[in-house]
């Protein structure tokens, strides 16, 4: 690189370490203003839950897409795009005046821009930086998003305590607008051979995940086997043996997702340029690294979505004294992501990531025996740290065994494909977990009131039918506000009372349990992991 490259290293690196920032800060914002967002935009905690799976669907959904629109118009120009549309869609959660609008511009808008930014990023650092500035600034844009994640929880929360949520998204704007003025200093590579795009295969990658996930999402509404009730769509309803319409929808959408394979299988046997090269998957370091990603994202998306629930709704915490809370669990991810580099120098990357793995289960599991309704906070910090360097150990070292199992030529191939993996699995975080959380309240509260003295048959039956349709998870004192409106003597009011706090606690601690057995599963996959000479050649010395 010559000189003049050299004198702008600083603002290119600023440029892309903003575009990080933005990014990272997002979700985290958003997942600990929950029950804000709930309370301003008059609508549900599952509503919500739809958009943050959403907003990370999209991504995953659209990631390979985006990788390969920057092959064939440049990475400059996709990162760029993808910023523009990322700020308009910032600018219209800003002003979001109910939840609709809000999945519009955050969910759909910003999840399309992350999923051009993303891929070009990576490829944008390779083409700038050579040596020991790739170095550089591959360590400057992890610190980024580390400090992202450990602040995403406490500006959310002071702004939603102290002003507003909607400020958070107008900063995004100012500091797209920033970056974007940044960006012009970036240099780009020759654009690839153009090929005509594989629209076929980006309609069933997208249609296969968001037909997947949507379904997942609906166990919350008609149950994950047995139908709570029946799924009806105008005049038609579907009733077949009294199964779910969830394992038909989730069926529909592997079929999708297996025709993507056999048409990018098919594509890269004759030769032709398709979104994936399937030859790739064959490489089992490749595979299980990939479903390590999968399975640690899902845990961190679900355990992110709960916990500020746990915090606000069940202890009563304000959204900055939840975001406070969180703390320990950022500290232990940043702490053990820079750890991990020493580790890696002394222990086989397979032993690190079990390592991690059993830490995080082990934090997920002092969080199950410990939470109840008068949890202290002091009580939650060691489940929480174990937690966070548990992803830390994981995620890392994950990444290195899968960048080092396949070569450089496919290395942006294998980047899309971990990219893709970690919002999948964050998507599927808070669609399974959160599907876990509301169906288990649905289900206590109906047992609940069949089990009380305190109501007749009718009564049980009237509200059994307008929870299995529109559960909703509430504070006690939202509940008695509601309360107050019925008929139900004060006598009534205190045992649905009674009856929400206890539900409300079994099903965050059922959730917890989703969590910790997903978990259990993902030691299997580690399990599979090869440590071929070449992977450890690569990055123990």
């Amino acid at each position: 690189m010559n000189k003049s490259r050299s004198s702008s290293f600083l603002v290119i690196i600023i440029a892309l370490s903003l575009a990080q920032f933005i990014m990272t800060v997002d979700t985290t914002i958003m997942n600990v203003t929950v029950p804000t967002l709930v309370k301003d935009l008059n609508t549900t905690v599952s509503a919500v839950q739809l958009a943050i799976t959403l907003y990370a669907l999209i991504m995953a959904s659209f990631m390979l897409i985006g990788g390969k629109l920057g092959e064939l118009y440049g990475r400059k120009r996709m990162f760029q795009v993808g910023l523009t549309i990322y700020a308009i869609g910032s600018l219209i959660t800003s002003i979001a005046p109910n939840i609709v609008v809000l999945i519009i511009g955050w969910s759909i808008l910003e999840g399309l821009g992350a999923s051009m930014m993303m891929p070009a990023m990576m490829a944008l650092i390779s083409i700038n930086f050579k040596g020991k500035q790739r170095v550089s600034a591959l360590g400057i844009t992890a610190g980024v998003a580390g400090a992202a994640a450990a602040l995403g929880p406490i500006i959310g929360g002071a702004l939603s305590t102290y002003a507003s949520w909607r400020y958070a998204f107008v900063g995004e704007v100012i500091i797209a607008a920033i970056t974007m003025v940044l960006s012009r200093n970036i240099l780009d590579a020759k654009l690839a051979k153009k090929v005509p795009l594989d629209v076929k295969g980006a309609v069933l990658a997208a249609s296969g995940l968001g037909i997947f996930v949507i379904g997942i999402l609906q166990a919350t509404t008609y149950g994950w086997i047995r139908a709570t009730q029946p799924f009806t769509i105008g005049n038609f309803s579907f009733n077949l043996f009294g199964l779910s319409i969830v394992p038909f929808i989730c069926g529909i959408g592997l079929f999708l997702i297996w025709r993507f394979m056999k048409v990018e299988a098919h594509l890269e046997k004759k030769m032709k340029s398709g979104l994936l090269k399937v030859s790739l998957l064959q490489t089992i370091s490749l595979r299980t690294g990939l479903s390590i990603v999968l399975v640690t994202q899902l845990l961190m998306g679900g355990i992110l979505f709960i916990l500020p629930l746990f915090l606000q709704i069940v202890l009563g915490f304000s959204a900055i004294k939840s975001g406070v809370a969180l703390l320990p669990l950022s500290i232990g991810l940043i702490g053990a992501s820079v750890y991990s580099a020493k580790l890696l120098k002394k222990y086989p990357p397979t032993r690190i990531i079990r390592a991690g793995q059993y830490i995080l289960l082990a934090g997920i599991g002092w969080l199950y025996v410990i939470i109840s309704n008068d949890t202290q906070t002091l009580s939650l910090v060691i489940p929480f740290l174990l937690a966070g360097i548990g992803i830390g150990l994981i995620i890392p070292i994950n990444q290195s065994v899968i960048l080092g199992s396949a070569s450089d030529k496919d290395a942006s191939q294998v980047g899309g494909l971990n990219y893709t993996a970690q919002q999948l699995g964050m998507s599927l975080g808070t669609a399974v977990i959160g599907s876990v959380l509301i169906f288990s309240l649905g289900n206590g509260i109906i047992k609940g009131l069949s089990d009380s003295s305190q109501f007749d048959q009718q009564q049980v039956q009237a509200q059994s039918t307008q929870i299995s349709s529109n559960v909703e998870f509430i504070s006690n004192s939202q509940l008695q506000t509601g309360l107050q409106k019925t008929e139900l003597s004060p006598d009534q009011q205190t045992e649905v009372t009674k009856i929400n706090e206890d539900s409300r606690l079994r099903a965050i601690k059922l959730s917890i349990a989703a969590a910790f057995v997903i978990g259990l599963l993902s030691l299997v996959s580690s399990s599979r992991m090869t440590e071929d000479y070449k992977l450890k050649h690569k990055y123990s010395t």
